[in-house]
């Protein structure tokens, strides 16, 4: 009765927690020991018979599965991992990105601000050529007066030396 009464524990404990449980020999020990009951022996029935056997299918079943829970579960925990990885280089992209993008308007203002100067220069270059025209003009008007004063300033300057 020992044996049916730790098979009976087995079956009502969870998957995982039976698959680390020390318990797991004692019971294997249970069912050899029913098993090795002759069928016409007084202290089994052939109803528990049937029962201890299909605990028994019921145990390795339970254990199958708590093997699969604890692969799954392994599983899990290295997806975890790698989720906790990827979401640690994401937030160290998205930082790098924002950088990039700070930097990105900075040099965009300091265009701006190049692109400003380099329309001011223009129009001052501009502005200074047409002076400088207008001298030319000026000089084109006044050369041939100077020429004329030149002329007329060289029979006095002959009558000064005489």
């Amino acid at each position: 009765m020992e044996a049916l009464t730790k098979l009976d524990e087995a079956l009502n404990m969870s998957p995982v927690t039976f698959y680390e449980s020390p318990k797991l020999s004692p019971l294997k020990h249970a069912f050899k020991i029913l098993a090795s009951f002759d069928c016409s022996s007084t202290t089994l029935t052939i109803e528990q018979k049937k029962e201890s056997l299909a605990m028994e299918e019921s145990l390795k079943e339970l254990a199958d599965i708590a093997a699969k829970a604890v692969q799954d579960n392994n599983h899990l925990i290295a997806k975890e991992s790698m989720k906790q990885t990827i979401t640690r280089n994401l937030d160290r992209n998205l930082i790098r990105y924002k950088e990039v993008v700070s930097e990105v308007k900075q040099v965009e203002q300091k265009l701006t601000a190049l692109s400003a100067e380099r329309k001011e220069i223009f129009r001052s270059c501009k502005k200074m050529k047409m002076e400088l025209e207008a001298l030319g003009k000026e000089w084109a008007e006044h050369e041939p007066k100077a020429k004329v004063v030149e002329e007329e300033e060289k029979p006095v300057e002959a009558d000064g030396e005489e």
